[in-house]
C-alpha cells in the first residue's frame, strides 16, 4: 500500500512536469505561462516532499521534510495571485524581471525561516499517526496558520475583479472562470479537509496542526487534470501540437520531472554534510535551490532534447557550419555558447545523477550498471567534443585554452586525491570537463594539419594497432599492473551505478581521437553526424566487449572501424597511397614487437 502511496505523487510531478513545460514554451515571454510554470514547480514540491516523508519512515526522519512543505505552501499565494494578475493581463512585467520578481522577495525570507529553525529559535516538533503527521511549534504556528489561510483566499482576488469583464468579451470570460474553478475549488476543499482533520479527527488535539496524507496530492491532481480540460476546452493553446508530438512530451515530461528529483536528492545530500547532524533544514534548502533552478533548468532540457531530434531528423543533411568550416568564421555566436552550455550542462547532469542513484539504487546488476554508467557519461562527453568542432577555429586561442584545461585538470586531482569522497567527487567532475575540452580543443588543431583525405585510412589502421599494442603488450598495460598513479590523469574516472565510487573506465586518448576523426571529416566535407553516430556505436560495442569478456579492451580499433564503414566511398586512396600505408604499418608492428620483446629483456 505505501508503494503505491509512493507511485501516485511520483506520477503527478510527472504530470506537472509535463503540463508546465507544454504551456511554458508556447510563449517563454508571456508573463502568464511563465507564472503557470511557477505554479506547476509548486504542485511538484508538495509531491516531492511529501513523497520524501513517507518514505522517510517515522516522525522524526519526515520532519526535515515537512519543513522543506513549507516552501511551496509559501510559495503557492503569491504564485496564484500574480498568475491570476497575467491571465487577466492586469500584471505588466518585463520577462527578464519575471524571474526575480518571483523569487527574490521569497528567497530572503524562506532563509530567515530556516535560520530560526536552525538555531532553535522556532522549535518545531512532529508526531505521526497512521494517517499523516502532526506538527507543534506553539503559539507562532496558530498565529500563522489564519494568516495564510487568508493570504490562500486573497491570492483569488484578480478572479473576483475579473467579473466586470463578463460583459466585454464573454468568451474570455468563460475561460478565466474555467481556470479560477481548476485553481479555487481542488485547494478549498483541500483546506476544508484540513480543517476537519484538525477540529474532528481523533488525531487532533492541543496546538498542533494535523497534516494528513494524500489531500494535496489529490488537490494538485485535480487541478492538474481540471487546468488541462480548461486549456482544451478553450484552446488555449494550440493543441495539436501535443498530440501530433505525443511521444516527445511524454518523454520531456518523464526526464524533466526526473531531473528535479535526481537534483534534489543530491542537494538534500550535499546540505546534509554540510549543517549540523541535528539540523533539519538541508531539506528545506535544497527545495528552495530546486525552485530556483525550475525555469532554468527547463530551458535548457528543452534545447538538448529538441536538439537530439533535430540531429536525427535531419542527420544527412550537413549542418551550416559544415558548410562554412569552423576555421573561416572569424567569431564566436550566440549559438555557438548557447549549445556548448547545454553540452556541459548534460555531461554534469548525467555525472551527478549517476553518483545520485548509486545510492538510491545500490542492487543494480554490475554489468547494467556499468554500461548504464559508461554509456551515459561517454556519450555526453562525446557531444562536447561534437559541439567544440563547431566552434570558429583560432590555433593560438585553442592552443592556450587547451594548455590551461590541462593545467586545471592536473590542479584538481592533485589536490582532491584523498581529500575525502565528495571533494574527490567534485574535484573529478571539473577535471573530466577540464580534460575532455583540452582532448576537444588539441584534436581539433591536430585535424586542420591532415591536408589530404588519403591519410585517414593509414591514420586509422595505424591508431588502431598502436592502442592494440599499448592495451596489451605496451605502456598502457604496465601502468594498469602496477596500479600507477598516473592512471587518475590520463583515464576518465566515472561514478558507478551499483557502487558510487569513482572507477577508470576509458582512456582521454579515445576521445582525442575520435575528435581527431570528427574534425577531419568536417575539414573533408564528409558527414559529421552520421560520423558521430558511428562512434557512439563504436563505444557501445567496446564496453558490451568489456562486459563479456571481463578484461581492459581498446576504443580506438572500433572507433577506425565505424569510422572506414560510414566514410569509405568517400575516403579516395592512391595505389601508391596503398603500398606506402602497408610499408609504414608493417614498419609500425615490427616497432612495436621490438620495444615489447625490449621491455621483457629489461624487466627480467
Amino acid at each position: 500500500m505505501k508503494d503505491i502511496y509512493i507511485l501516485a505523487p511520483l506520477f503527478i510531478v510527472i504530470l506537472s512536469a509535463g503540463l508546465g513545460f507544454f504551456v511554458y514554451e508556447r510563449d517563454t515571454k508571456n508573463p502568464r505561462n511563465y507564472f503557470f510554470l511557477a505554479l506547476m514547480c509548486v504542485y511538484i514540491l508538495i509531491n516531492l516532499f511529501e513523497i520524501k516523508a513517507v518514505m522517510a519512515g517515522g516522525a522524526s526522519g519526515a520532519k526535515p521534510y515537512l519543513i522543506a512543505l513549507a516552501l511551496p505552501f509559501l510559495f503557492l499565494p503569491p504564485v496564484v495571485f500574480c498568475f491570476a494578475n497575467a491571465y487577466n493581463n492586469f500584471l505588466k512585467v518585463e520577462p527578464e524581471w519575471l524571474y526575480w520578481t518571483i523569487n527574490l522577495p521569497f528567497f530572503v525570507l524562506f532563509l530567515s525561516l530556516a535560520k530560526l529553525i536552525d538555531r532553535s529559535a522556532l522549535k518545531i516538533s512532529v508526531t505521526s499517526f497512521d494517517g499523516g503527521f502532526i506538527a507543534s511549534s506553539g503559539p507562532a504556528l496558530s498565529l500563522l496558520v489564519p494568516l495564510y489561510a487568508a493570504a490562500a483566499f486573497f491570492s483569488f482576488w484578480p478572479f473576483v475583479k475579473s467579473y466586470r469583464l463578463r460583459t466585454l468579451d464573454e468568451s474570455f470570460y468563460m475561460e478565466i472562470k474555467s481556470v479560477f474553478y481548476s485553481l479555487f475549488v481542488p485547494f478549498a476543499s483541500a483546506f476544508c479537509a484540513m480543517a476537519y482533520f484538525n477540529f474532528f479527527h481523533a488525531a487532533a488535539g492541543g496546538s498542533g496542526l494535523v497534516y494528513p496524507l494524500g489531500v494535496f496530492p489529490a488537490a494538485v491532481l485535480l487541478s492538474d487534470v481540471m487546468l488541462t480540460l480548461s486549456i482544451i476546452r478553450h484552446k488555449s493553446f494550440n493543441i495539436s501540437i501535443m498530440f501530433n508530438n505525443a511521444l516527445l512530451y511524454s518523454a520531456l515530461a518523464l526526464v524533466i520531472s526526473s531531473v528535479y528529483v535526481i537534483i534534489q536528492n543530491f542537494l538534500e545530500n550535499f546540505f546534509q554534510s554540510i549543517f549540523k547532524s541535528s539540523s533539519d533544514i538541508y531539506g528545506a534548502i535544497s527545495a528552495l535551490i530546486v525552485a530556483f533552478l525550475f525555469e532554468p533548468l527547463n530551458r535548457k532540457l528543452n534545447d538538448f532534447i529538441t536538439g537530439i531530434i533535430d540531429f536525427f531528423k535531419d542527420i544527412n543533411r550537413p549542418i551550416a557550419s559544415e558548410a562554412q568550416t569552423p576555421q573561416q568564421r572569424s567569431h564566436f555566436g550566440a549559438g555557438d555558447l548557447k549549445a556548448l552550455e547545454v553540452a556541459y550542462i548534460v555531461f554534469a547532469f548525467c555525472f551527478i545523477t549517476i553518483f545520485v542513484a548509486a545510492k538510491l539504487l545500490p542492487g543494480i546488476a554490475p554489468k547494467v550498471s556499468y554500461m548504464i554508467s559508461a554509456m551515459s557519461l561517454s556519450l555526453s562527453a562525446l557531444y562536447i567534443l561534437y559541439k567544440i568542432l563547431h566552434l570558429p577555429f583560432n590555433m593560438t586561442a585553442y592552443t592556450a585554452i587547451s594548455v590551461f584545461f590541462i593545467f586545471v585538470h592536473i590542479l584538481f586531482v592533485s589536490l582532491t586525491g584523498g581529500a575525502g569522497f565528495y571533494i574527490e567527487v567534485s574535484g573529478a567532475l571539473v577535471s573530466l570537463i577540464c580534460l575532455v575540452s583540452a582532448a576537444g580543443l588539441i584534436g581539433r588543431i591536430i585535424a586542420v594539419r591532415i591536408d589530404e583525405i588519403g591519410f585517414l585510412i593509414p591514420l586509422c589502421l595505424i591508431a588502431a594497432l598502436a592502442d592494440i599494442w599499448s592495451v596489451f603488450f605496451g605502456v598502457t598495460s604496465e601502468l594498469v599492473s602496477k596500479k600507477s598513479a598516473a592512471l587518475n590523469y590520463l583515464l576518465m574516472r566515472y561514478p558507478t551505478l551499483s557502487a558510487g565510487d569513482l572507477r577508470q573506465y576509458i582512456g582521454i586518448s579515445d576521445f582525442l581521437f575520435a575528435t581527431i576523426l570528427m574534425g577531419a571529416a568536417m575539414n573533408f566535407k564528409l558527414n559529421v553526424k552520421k560520423t558521430y553516430a558511428g562512434f557512439a556505436a563504436a563505444f557501445f560495442i567496446t564496453f558490451l566487449t568489456v562486459v563479456i569478456t571481463h578484461r581492459g579492451i581498446p576504443a580506438i580499433p572500433a572507433i577506425s572501424l565505424a569510422f572506414i564503414i560510414i566514410n569509405g566511398p568517400r575516403l579516395k586512396i592512391k595505389l601508391e597511397d596503398i603500398k606506402t600505408m602497408f610499408i609504414v604499418i608493417g614498419g609500425a608492428g615490427l616497432v612495436f614487437y621490438l620495444i615489447s620483446i625490449l621491455r621483457r629483456i629489461i624487466g627480467n
